[in-house]
């Protein structure tokens, strides 16, 4: 068979200890034939962690975000939540700076896009 070295150990950013990866990173890239993400966590492994609750219980831009990008969830309240907040945070930094609104309607298509 074939050498397996140790496995490679990160250091935890929240207590500083040593921890040891069962798996490794999984690559996450777009498939450009088929137009659809490859998930990261399998929604088996979603539904029946313990980390589950924690991303439930965020912030609904923060949760829809989660479930888009890593759990394959996409739906249409997730896609909502998120470019309603991209939204508001763009008109929250541009203040009061008038912006032609030909400009407007194409930066909504774009966020819209980019959900």
């Amino acid at each position: 068979g074939r050498y397996r070295r140790k496995k490679i150990r990160y250091r935890d950013e929240v207590t500083g200890k040593m921890i040891t990866l069962d798996n490794p990173p999984i690559p996450g890239k777009q498939s450009l034939a088929k137009r659809t993400s490859i998930p990261l966590v399998s929604q088996v492994e979603f539904s029946t962690s313990s980390w589950r609750r924690a991303v439930l219980s965020l912030e609904e831009h923060h949760k829809a975000w989660l479930l888009w990008c890593y759990s394959g969830s996409i739906c249409w309240e997730h896609q909502i939540a998120i470019t309603q907040w991209a939204w508001n945070e763009f008109n929250a930094q541009s203040g009061t700076r008038k912006i032609a609104e030909k400009t407007r309607e194409r930066l909504k298509k774009l966020i819209w896009l980019a959900a």
